[in-house]
């Protein structure tokens, strides 16, 4: 599959004045002929059949000339061998289904969802499960970083983003060499929707050092007083040294949660959050919010989440 891929880009690549035009003929003939070889075909991957899902003879020339543009080659293998043109192809499409599947949970994350409908609700669930199923699949066929990417969005959808680190975030896009486009808009999802879960939502990793606590006003740190009192079960009565600790680990944490917040900030800044991404790319998306709100798309749970932080950032001050 790969080398009739292959054959029909070059082909159609061709610029001779006198065969040119006979050459793109050929080669959509032979892009149609591939296509038509996986559809139904069990045997084929998954990766190949996305590839053809998602894009005709035309787009795979222009998104292939757009990841040269960007250096995106550089990051196109499994850390043993280069990728084929359909290998290439079939990891664009996947590092944009991660985004659009991480955009949605994203914003259901952030803003809750509630259906009228719950028989669409449930098709539409069992649909968006098919696709993620699809896309991890995909991305393990690939390996390298691609199935690292594949890996850690697997982790937030069937555990929950507090399994999430940072660390892990870092580790997945350590080998990816091109800045800019969907790698960057990849990323920024996965880093916002982490610091977002210790931040506001509960993550795990967070909420062993601070306690988020929502009281009528909000969301108020507790980090400290819950520490402190804990400790003070398990510890003779503090000595002014344990006091003196308790300040400088106040002062820490502080400290942490104020960089934190300054990462979340500059990532949702992201171009990502400023378009309509999830729900396969722009279908209506509303999401009930607290107080009858509601939120479309990735610019609202955006504007939300800001004004969480300054919200937060004026209490805390």
């Amino acid at each position: 599959m790969g080398s009739l891929v292959t054959a029909a880009i070059a082909l159609k690549s061709a610029n001779d004045v006198v065969f040119g035009g006979l050459a793109r003929m050929k080669a959509s003939a032979i892009w149609d002929d591939a296509k038509r070889k996986v559809q139904g075909n069990n045997k084929v991957k998954v990766m190949e059949k996305i590839v053809f899902e998602s894009m005709g003879l035309d787009e795979a020339c222009e998104r292939l000339a757009g990841c040269v543009k960007r250096g995106d080659l550089d990051d196109m293998s499994d850390g043993e061998r280069e990728y084929e043109l359909i290998e290439v192809l079939a990891c664009d499409v996947v590092k944009e289904r991660v985004r659009s599947h991480l955009g949605d949970m994203f914003v259901d994350f952030v803003g809750g969802h509630e259906d009228e409908d719950v028989e669409e609700e449930e098709e539409g669930k069992a649909e968006e499960e098919r696709r993620r199923r699809r896309t991890v699949d995909a991305s393990r066929e690939l390996g390298g970083n691609v199935g690292g990417i594949g890996r850690l969005f697997e982790r937030i959808w069937k555990i929950g983003v507090g399994s999430v680190e940072m660390g892990d975030v870092q580790s997945a896009f350590s080998d990816v060499q091109s800045s800019g486009g969907v790698n960057e808009e990849v990323r920024a999802l996965f880093v916002a929707f982490v610091l977002y879960a210790r931040m506001f939502g509960g993550g795990s990793s967070e909420s062993s050092e601070e306690t988020e606590t929502e009281t009528d006003g909000g969301l108020s740190s507790s980090s400290d007083t819950v520490i402190v009192s804990n400790s003070s079960f398990l510890s003779p009565p503090p000595s002014p040294n344990k006091t003196s600790g308790s300040l400088v680990s106040s002062k820490i944490k502080s400290s942490k949660r104020a960089k934190m917040m300054l990462e979340l900030r500059k990532v949702l800044g992201c171009r990502v959050f400023e378009g309509c991404v999830g729900r396969q790319e722009c279908r209506a998306q509303e999401r009930k919010v607290g107080g009858g709100g509601v939120v479309e798309g990735l610019e609202e749970a955006r504007d939300l989440v800001v004004d969480l932080i300054v919200d937060f950032e004026r209490r805390d001050r």
